[in-house]
């Protein structure tokens, strides 16, 4: 088995944006999601508007009273990254902290998820949700450069996750059909980690890594059953190339607890 070790989180890494450009996507990410959310669940916009902000009110611990998308999103979005994306420098490459981004994107869907918990009960818009994020997804055009294969997969995963520097992994090449992976610290995890509903913060931050897995490789899979934002010591996360294989089995947990870095 070939095994990979790499420890590169680093919580101090910044990525250069433009500020005003998350504003707007903000913007348009809750347009779908308040267009989702009234024709399926018959409730109207303005309700879904209100229960929204009142949501990330509480994560942010703001007290914004604004009314419409063209408000609410940039006073998230300052409040998040700490720059007024109606400033100036807003419209410019802005060094931002990836911690910083990483809460905006994912505590504006644990939002979105707790909206629909709220309206459907626990059970049916935790379901929901996940149902919701996986239509995201399948909006995207399948990436005709995905990897062609599992080890081509894990090779341009890792030089990623080290440019990144957004977790530490082990990686470990089963066969040209299944790659193990032990997560022993991330970027999500440290930006989630405060909230208080894990199962909802695993739901929008974890499981949408099954149909962005399908994006890239309509042939691959991926199972996991646990996670750091679950509360587990590490992700335990498996990739499949479903060609190859007569059924799809993760590895038991006692494989993965095999697997160190290797200064441990």
């Amino acid at each position: 088995m070939d095994i990979r070790s790499y420890q590169a989180f680093d919580p101090t890494s910044a990525a250069s944006v433009v500020v005003a450009q998350f504003s707007l996507a903000l913007q348009n990410a809750m347009d779908r999601f308040l267009g989702y959310a009234s024709d399926h669940f018959a409730t109207s916009k303005d309700e879904l508007l209100s229960s929204l902000r009142n949501q990330m009110n509480q994560l942010a611990g703001e007290d914004w009273t604004a009314t419409t998308l063209e408000d609410l999103a940039p006073a998230i979005v300052g409040a998040i990254l700490e720059v007024d994306p109606a400033a100036p420098e807003a419209e410019e490459q802005t060094d931002v902290l990836k911690t910083r981004l990483t809460s905006l994107q994912y505590l504006y869907r644990y939002a979105e998820a707790q909206v629909l918990v709220g309206l459907l009960g626990r059970e049916k818009g935790i379901e929901a949700v996940k149902a919701y994020l996986d239509w995201t997804i399948e909006q995207r055009p399948l990436n005709t450069s995905g990897p062609d294969t599992i080890s081509e997969m894990r090779e341009r995963d890792i030089p990623w996750n080290l440019d990144d520097k957004g977790q530490d992994a082990i990686s470990a090449l089963v066969s040209e059909s299944q790659c193990m992976k032990k997560v022993t610290a991330c970027r999500t995890h440290e930006a989630l980690k405060h909230l208080p509903d894990r199962e909802v913060a695993e739901a929008v931050a974890c499981y949408p890594d099954h149909a962005s897995l399908r994006r890239s490789n309509p042939s691959f899979a991926l199972t996991r059953t646990q996670t750091l934002i679950g509360g587990a010591l590490y992700c335990d996360t498996c990739f499949h190339d479903t060609r190859c294989i007569s059924a799809v089995r993760h590895p038991e947990l006692p494989a993965f607890d095999e697997l160190a870095h290797e200064d441990a």
